[in-house]
């Protein structure tokens, strides 16, 4: 590979990099408010678990799981990405 197409990967990299940074912090936080919601949910009484809202609450900590389980498919796949073009940069 030339210097110039290695100097693109590179810079694609960096970007990249800055990118799953800032992604992995949106991952932490989207963790945060699903363990809030869960922890307020636990602390509902049986009765109100079993009313609108404690459903509506299980389903909310049920989507923000399967928001987070994404977060980290997207997570990995960056990272995956990043060091394809880093074994790209390097031949």
């Amino acid at each position: 590979m030339n210097r110039a197409r290695r100097k693109v990967i590179a810079a694609v990299v960096s970007a990249l990099e800055t990118i799953a940074a800032g992604f992995r912090e949106l991952k932490d936080r989207i963790e945060a408010v699903k363990d809030e919601e869960r922890a307020a949910f636990d602390s509902m009484s049986e009765g109100h678990r079993e009313s609108i809202r404690g459903h509506a609450a299980e389903a909310a900590v049920e989507a923000l799981d399967e928001a987070h389980s994404a977060a980290e498919a997207v997570s990995t796949n960056l990272n995956s990405t990043i060091n394809y073009l880093d074994t790209a940069r390097k031949q």
